[in-house]
């Protein structure tokens, strides 16, 4: 998720990201465990000796104390982290290789969830867009990254930004 972030919207966004990931994953490892084990008592020293959150204290005392790690090991970490996806896919195709294709096929759920996600939510959006004092499109304007607005006559750019109609 991080390199997509950082590719996408910039370096600056790495650390929103990276705290919005530490929030979701420290939830994941407390309250998820504990709902999906159905375990009556939450066990901390257990949550905290979680490989996942010790990752995340080591990563936050580098951050906080600004420590570099030395090159050597900075291009391993870097090398493992650009492993992890195609690792990752890899598991789930082995996973998805010993599923039975026709029951999968039959199921009616994620026909249905398919539907909402790529035809119901977009026409929502569209509606929920849609210019209704124009000639009946949809208005996106773009901005650049210092946040200057634009004239948003279609098709003008004021050398920044790009105005356009969908």
């Amino acid at each position: 998720m991080i390199p997509l972030v950082s590719a996408v919207l910039g370096e600056e966004w790495v650390f929103y990201t990276t705290a919005f990931i530490l929030v979701q994953t420290i939830l994941m490892w407390t309250h998820g465990v504990n709902l999906i084990g159905q375990e009556k008592n939450l066990n901390i020293r257990k949550i905290l000796c979680n490989p996942n959150v010790i990752a995340m204290i080591i990563g936050i005392a580098l951050f906080a104390l600004e420590i570099r790690l030395p090159a050597v090991i900075d291009s391993c970490v870097s090398g493992f982290g650009d492993m992890i996806s195609p690792a990752s896919m890899m598991v789930i195709g082995m996973v998805i290789g010993d599923v039975d294709l026709r029951w999968v096929f039959r199921q009616k759920r994620p026909y249905l969830i398919c539907m909402i996600r790529l035809i119901l939510f977009p026409l929502i959006a569209a509606i929920a867009l849609r210019d209704w004092s124009g000639p009946g499109c949809i208005r996106m304007r773009v901005y650049s990254d210092d946040r200057t607005d634009c004239n948003c006559s279609p098709g003008s750019s004021n050398g920044h930004t790009a105005c356009t109609d969908l």
